[in-house]
Formats: structure tokens, sequence, C-alpha cells
């Protein structure tokens, strides 16, 4: 029978908003909460607390968009997601891949914790199951027989895994995308097309059990790939427009580099005229200086000459006539004058 919903229109949900953890005074209080006190100091590191910060991330992403009742958290250091999955009032698990992982978890959430192989069978049916870049640790058999038990026990599951992380010695089995959702759709699991896990990470997948026919399966790739090929029309189209952008603002910097020329080959021109003055100024400045000497010279020599014309018999003869015939215009004014 053929699946209507072949293509989900919003992410799973698994209770109505009324049934969703709610916290009072803003987070629930619960086993593994850490509340402020529990966050590194700044001795601690910045990567730690960057470390915390995204967990409470991925954390907030699951409770906003997923609203799981119950969650197993798979993986290597699976306590500090565990511990904010219960803080927010999720009945969270966390089964340990590593007993490194247990070792260095706080003690009040062991209890909720433990350690094993993702090939033993679950205990349980959970809302959710996350798998955060930890299937790569596995052999590749042992990794298949993981997603089967994963998918026996849980209608949804939140996959990550690094496809090039080649240089972690851990690492047993690193593969590129498809090839993990390939073992899943052998389950009968498919991924959400409509959910961006990307508060995991950005190569994070949420992939749902969907009994679906080849033609559902056909449905899915052609919107997906419809949606892909419209994202692909919009960036070829911001493309162009960029480089219409970039060919107009080359135009404008070549027109601008030419101005510049322009004006440069005009302060160089003022520049040469400027020294050309100033050398002018400079020639102009000592003749004037040359001339000025002159003049003070010869006025020296005149008064030289007077200084010595006044010490000369004839300045003094010279003078007592001036003065005999001043007086005698004087007697000769005075005498006609009384005439």
């Amino acid at each position: 029978m053929t699946n209507t919903d072949a293509v989900p229109s919003a992410p799973h949900v698994f209770h109505s908003d009324a049934d969703r953890p709610q916290a009072a005074e803003g987070r629930a209080q619960g086993p593994g909460d850490r509340g402020h006190a529990g966050h590194p100091s700044s001795s601690e590191g910045r990567e730690e607390r960057a470390g915390l910060f995204l967990i409470e991330h991925i954390a907030e992403g699951i409770i906003s968009q997923l609203r799981p009742k119950t969650a197993l958290v798979v993986g290597d250091d699976v306590g500090p997601l565990t511990g904010e999955l219960r803080a927010r009032g999720v009945d969270a698990r966390g089964l340990e891949i590593s007993e490194r992982g247990i070792d260095a978890m706080s003690s009040d959430l062991r209890p909720y914790c433990g350690s094993g192989q993702l090939g033993e069978e679950l205990d349980r049916d959970y809302d959710l199951i996350t798998c955060i870049e930890a299937l790569e640790h596995l052999p590749e058999r042992e990794s298949q027989v993981a997603i089967a038990n994963m998918c026996r026990h849980c209608e949804v599951i939140l996959f990550s895994s690094s496809p090039d992380a080649f240089e972690e010695p851990t690492n047993l089995n690193v593969q590129p995308g498809h090839h993990w959702i390939g073992l899943f759709a052998d389950q009968g699991f498919f991924r959400n097309l409509h959910h961006d896990a990307s508060y995991v990470t950005p190569r994070a997948v949420l992939v749902e059990r969907r009994p679906w026919t080849t033609a559902d399966t056909a449905r899915a790739y052609e919107e997906a790939w419809w949606q892909a090929h419209r994202s692909a029309e919009g960036a070829r189209a911001g493309r162009d427009q960029l480089r219409d952008i970039v060919a107009a603002l080359e135009a404008e910097n070549e027109h601008l580099a030419s101005a510049l020329d322009t004006v440069c080959a005009d302060l160089d021109s003022a520049n040469a005229e400027r020294d050309r003055l100033a050398t002018l100024l400079v020639v102009e400045r000592a003749i004037f200086e040359s001339e000025v000497s002159q003049a003070v010279l010869a006025a020296e020599s005149a008064r030289d000459e007077v200084d010595a014309l006044r010490q000369t018999k004839l300045f003094r003869y010279t003078s007592d006539l001036r003065r005999a015939y001043g007086l005698v215009r004087k007697a000769l004014h005075g005498l006609l004058g009384r005439r």
C-alpha cells in the first residue's frame, strides 16, 4: 500500500505541547543537572566552556524541535548531553562505547548511564536515540549491527558521523554520508528532508522509520532534487548578479585608477613648478641681498667722503663766507625796509 506521508511536512513530534517537559524557573532540576555551579571556571580553559555551550545548544535543539519524553544518548562521553536532557525533563539514558567515558562521568549521572556494545540488544524502546560521532569508532560489520539494533528500538534517530576524520586514530570506519544513509534505508529509515539538524553538526541528519514504497522514495528524491535545483538556480543567479557587480566595480576601479593617474601627474607637475619657483626665489633673494650689500657699501663710502670733506679747510672757509653773506643780506634787507 502506498504511504501517503512520503515526505513529512514537519519534524517528527512525539507528543503535544501540553505534554512537553517544562522547566520551572527556566530549567527543571534533576539528576545530572549541574546548574551554574558545575560550569568550569575561566582557569579550566575556553575549550571546555565552548564544549559545554555546544552540548547545551544541542539539548535545546532536541527539546524545541523533537520534544522526546525518553531518549538514549549513544557514543563516547555521553554524560554531558544525558545530563542536559535530564535537566530539561527528558527521561534520558546514556550508553558509553568507551570505559573512559564512564570513569570520567560524575557520580550523579552514573545511575543513568552504562557502557556496552551497540551490538547488544537494548533493554527498552525510546522516543529518540542520538548517535553522534560514534559509529566511525566501530568496525564496519559492528556498525551495521549497531544501526539495526537502534532501529529496532526507536522510530527516530538523530545521527552524525565525520566523513573525513581519518587523522583520528580511534576512527576505524570513516565513511561518507551516503554510506550511513544506505544502511538506515536497509532498516526502513529515511532522512527527514524538512528537519534541519545543524544544531548538532552541519552534517547531522534526522532519520525516521518510513514504510516507503519505490514510488514514495522516487517522490522524496524528486522533491529533494527539485529543492536542490532551485537552490542551485538561486545560487547561480546570485553568482551572476555578483559577477555583474564585480564587473561594474572593476570598471569603476579602472576609472578611478585613471583619475588617480591624472591627479598624480598634476601633482608631479605642481611639485616641479614649486621646485622651480623655490629655486627662482633663492636666486632673486641672492640678487636682492647682493644689491642691498652694494647699496650699503656705497652709503658707507659716501658717508666717509662727507666726513673727510668736513675736515678740509675749504669746508671751513666756505662756512664762514656763508655766514658773512647771510649777515650782509640780513643787514641790507633791514636798510631797504626802512626806506
